[in-house]
C-alpha cells in the first residue's frame, strides 16, 4: 500500500519535470518522510489501544480480587495494596514486551466497600521515533465496589409429578448451585434463603396449624376474599385448609445454616399435581414482615425497603398451573399473576424460570418476573443449572464502575 502511494508521488512530480529533478527530489523526500512518519504513528497508536485493552482488563481483575478482599477479609490497606498488584501483574505477565507498567496506585474506600486502582502503561514506539517520540503513555483507572447488602431469598420450586426422574435431579443440582454462590464461606453479607416446594398444595409443617386456625396439620390451600393475593397474615385472614395431596417437601423458612437448606434440597421428591399460584404466595409470605409472628425468630424477615436488604423469590415451574380450590378466585395462573404484582409492588425482585415448560406456564412466569431480564426459558438441566447460577450472580454480583 505504502509502495503504490511512494510510486505515485514519484510520477507525479517527475513526469514533464526533470529540469527540476533536485526540488522535485527534495520535495519528494519530505513528503515520503511525512508518510512515514504518518504510517508509523497509525502502527503505534495500533499498538497503544491494544496496551490498553489488555491494562484495563488486567486492572479490572485486580479492583475486583481487592474489593472482594476488603470486604470479606480482614486485611491492611498494605495487604489489600499488594493482592492488587499481584492480581494485576499475573495478567500482565504475556505483555511485558509490549509495555511496561508503572505500580499500580490504590485507593481504599472501607465504608463504600470499593477500592480504585490505576496504573500507567508505557508502550515504546518503533516508526515514530523519527518525530523524537520514544514512547506512548496509556493511563487507566478502575474501581471495583462490592455489593454489601444483605439478601433475602424465597425459592419456589416445582415438586409435581411431571418432575419425577432426572428434572427432580436437575433442580436439587440449580438448587444447591444458588445456596453455594450465595453463602460462601468467606462472605461476610448476611444471605438468608427460604424454600417453597409446592404441588397439589403446600405442605406447611409445623406452621400448618396456625395459618389454618387449626384447621390442617400439614397441608394448605389459598384463602378467598380481600387478602386472598396479599400477604397480610394469617391473624387477618386464615389459609385454606382443604387441600388435597401433601407433598412430602415441607415450607422452609428463611435461614442462614447451609446444612439446613442443602438436606431440604436432598429430600425434595415429585407426585401430584400443580398448584403453582400456592407456590407463589408462599414465597411471599416466607420474606414477608407481616408473616414475622409466625416464622421463629432467626427465619423473621426485616421489613420492606429497610434500606440494607434485597428480597427477591425465584418461581419455577416445569407444567401449566392447573389446579385450584377456591375457584372464585380466578384459575391458578391469574392467581399466581395478582400475588406477583403485589410482590413487585412491594419492591420484591421477581425471577421466574421455565424448565421444559408448556406456552401457557411460560406466560404465566413472564408476567410474573420483574422483566425481561429476570425471566429464563430452560430446555435442559444445564439450562435450568444455568439460569438459577445467573440469578444468584445478578444477586451478590460485584458492580464495576469505570
Amino acid at each position: 500500500m505504502l509502495s503504490q502511494i511512494y510510486s505515485k508521488i514519484y510520477r507525479e512530480f517527475f513526469r514533464g519535470r526533470r529540469g527540476e529533478s533536485g526540488a522535485v527530489a527534495m520535495i519528494f523526500a519530505l513528503l515520503a518522510l511525512v508518510l512515514f512518519a504518518l504510517a508509523g504513528i497509525a502502527v503505534d497508536t495500533s499498538r497503544a489501544v491494544h496496551a490498553a485493552a489488555r491494562t484495563t482488563q488486567a486492572l479490572d481483575a485486580a479492583a475486583l480480587a481487592a474489593a472482594k478482599a476488603v470486604n470479606n477479609r480482614n486485611l491492611t490497606d498494605a495487604e489489600v495494596q499488594a493482592l492488587a498488584q499481584k492480581v494485576f501483574e499475573a495478567n500482565t505477565q504475556l505483555n511485558r514486551d509490549e509495555a511496561v507498567f508503572t505500580s499500580v496506585q490504590t485507593v481504599i474506600d472501607r465504608q463504600a466497600g470499593s477500592v480504585q486502582v490505576s496504573v500507567t502503561a508505557r508502550v515504546p514506539t518503533t516508526f515514530t521515533k523519527v518525530l523524537n517520540l520514544d514512547y506512548l503513555d496509556v493511563n487507566r483507572s478502575v474501581t471495583a465496589v462490592y455489593k454489601t447488602k444483605d439478601i433475602e431469598l424465597a425459592m419456589m420450586l416445582d415438586v409435581s409429578g411431571s418432575m419425577r426422574g432426572q428434572k427432580i435431579a436437575d433442580l436439587r443440582a440449580a438448587a444447591n448451585d444458588v445456596v453455594s454462590i450465595l453463602m460462601p464461606d468467606d462472605t461476610s453479607t448476611k444471605v438468608k434463603i427460604g424454600i417453597a416446594p409446592y404441588s397439589t398444595s403446600v405442605n406447611a409443617g409445623a406452621y400448618a396449624d396456625v395459618v389454618t386456625g387449626g384447621a390442617s396439620s400439614d397441608c394448605v390451600s389459598e384463602r378467598r376474599g380481600s387478602n386472598a393475593f396479599t400477604d397480610a397474615p394469617p391473624s387477618v385472614q386464615l389459609i385454606g385448609a382443604d387441600a388435597r395431596f401433601c407433598p412430602n417437601a415441607v415450607i422452609q423458612p428463611l435461614t442462614n445454616d447451609k446444612t439446613i437448606l442443602t438436606g431440604q434440597i436432598a429430600s425434595l421428591s415429585a407426585g401430584g399435581w400443580t398448584a403453582g399460584h400456592l407456590g407463589v404466595g408462599w414465597s411471599y409470605y416466607i420474606i414477608s414482615p407481616n408473616w414475622s409472628g409466625i416464622w421463629p425468630a432467626e427465619s423473621q424477615p426485616v421489613p420492606y425497603d429497610d434500606g440494607n436488604t434485597i428480597k427477591a423469590v425465584i418461581l419455577m415451574t416445569d407444567g401449566q398451573f392447573n389446579t385450584v380450590y377456591k375457584h372464585s378466585n380466578g384459575d391458578s395462573a391469574s392467581q399466581a399473576i395478582e400475588i406477583c404484582n403485589n410482590m413487585k409492588q412491594d419492591n420484591i425482585e421477581v425471577y421466574a424460570v421455565a424448565f421444559q415448560a408448556p406456552s401457557s406456564a411460560r406466560a404465566t412466569l413472564q408476567a410474573c418476573a420483574s422483566g425481561p431480564k429476570y425471566y429464563y426459558d430452560a430446555q435442559n438441566g444445564d439450562q435450568l443449572r444455568g439460569a438459577f447460577q445467573a440469578i444468584a450472580m445478578q444477586l451478590s454480583k460485584l458492580r464495576l464502575s469505570k
